[in-house]
């Protein structure tokens, strides 16, 4: 693995290039958690240059939402959080690419999620009418 100073030499001299496709290094983590922590996430194709990153934007975000961000939560699902998950299936059941936008799928599943994770009853029925009024039938 090259050390920071060797990628910028390498860099520089045209040997790879700031996405070229190699693992994130602690050091890099390091640099991206810092300068998000004192400066925000402003703007992400601007920001690896300003944290001295030999990364594009888009690497740097994508590293940031799915494994850096601080209030990601790691680890299995609770049992509350399965109950939840397979009463949801069992009432919307699978729904194929596409029937449905990710955006409507995500509302029917996420808002219960959501909220405290132990939802009324009475709200699940009221995601599903929604889900449906939203939906067109693909399947006639």
């Amino acid at each position: 693995m090259l050390s920071s100073l060797m990628q910028a030499v390498h860099f520089a001299i045209g040997k790879i290039n700031a996405e070229t496709k190699r693992p994130w290094t602690p050091e890099e983590d390091e640099k991206l958690v810092e300068y998000i922590t004192k400066h925000g996430q402003g703007s992400w194709s601007s920001l690896p240059k300003l944290a001295g990153l030999l990364r594009c934007g888009k690497s740097c975000r994508l590293r940031w939402t799915n494994y850096l961000r601080p209030d990601i939560r790691r680890g299995p699902f609770t049992s509350e959080e399965e109950k939840l998950v397979i009463q949801l299936h069992g009432i919307l059941g699978n729904i194929e690419d596409d029937e449905v936008s990710n955006d409507d799928w995500s509302l029917c599943i996420v808002s219960p999620l959501s909220s405290s994770l132990s939802p009324p009853i009475s709200s699940i029925p009221n995601t599903l009418i929604q889900f449906m009024d939203q939906t067109p039938d693909h399947r006639t």
